[in-house]
């Protein structure tokens, strides 16, 4: 009984829900919704991007042919960690600089007060989610991937080495201000002169041809209230 195979490249899958995404991104910048204009833009692109790479690397092409699933799908499992770090495998490296961006934009896009350990447990937990997901595929379309626990280690550290260097930047007083721009309004590292739309709280002054008081003070043309 012949066979049949079917073969979906990510371009297929991929490449229209980011753009359906771009799309969305510039509509609601060109409205300026909070959140979604000014320098978060590039922060949403940029991840956005890093997702349909992700994707792109890890999951495709998909092919589905049962004829060629020839060992059982626990044949793919490799569960030490570690033999890719030991015996210098090129792999190893490339999976963590995979998640170096991962590491660096969490701390930018999510409300909560991010550590090391916090950054480690959500990379860990989404490569996992990949490495499932590839094992699965391989049960039931024969597609060649595999589960390793290299990849949950280099996956892991990558991300945590992308932490890292935000903090790094952070500490910098020449980048600290910069990086603190990108940041989603209302997230621990957001400028504090940002408002929730993403624009500094300079821009709005310029733009309403008004001075912001100081703590304490009175803005021009304010009476001074007296004692």
């Amino acid at each position: 009984m012949g066979g049949f195979t079917i073969r979906i490249e990510s371009w297929e899958v991929v490449a229209p829900l980011l753009l359906a995404f771009l799309l969305l991104l510039a509509l609601r910048a060109a409205r300026g919704n909070p959140g979604w204009s000014g320098r978060t833009v590039p922060v949403r692109l940029l991840a956005a991007l890093w997702a349909a790479a992700l994707a792109d690397l890890t999951w495709f092409p998909v092919v589905m042919d049962r004829a060629q699933n020839l060992a059982p799908w626990y044949s793919q499992i490799q569960p030490v960690p570690g033999l890719g770090l030991l015996s210098a495998d090129p792999s190893f490296a490339l999976n963590a600089l995979l998640f170096v961006p991962l590491g660096v934009l969490l701390p930018l896009m999510t409300r909560t007060e991010l550590s090391a350990k916090g950054v480690a447990l959500r990379s860990l937990a989404l490569s996992a989610v990949i490495e499932l997901t590839q094992l699965l595929m391989y049960a039931l379309f024969a597609n060649g991937r595999s589960a390793d626990a290299d990849d949950l280690l280099a996956n892991t550290l990558g991300g945590v080495l992308g932490f890292l260097l935000l903090r790094l930047a952070l500490r910098s007083t020449a980048s600290s201000r910069l990086v603190r721009s990108f940041a989603l309004p209302g997230t621990p590292h957001a400028d504090r002169g940002n408002r929730s739309d993403g624009t500094d709280s300079t821009d709005r002054s310029e733009s309403t041809g008004r001075t912001e008081p100081e703590a304490g003070g009175t803005a021009p043309g304010e009476p001074v209230s007296r004692r």
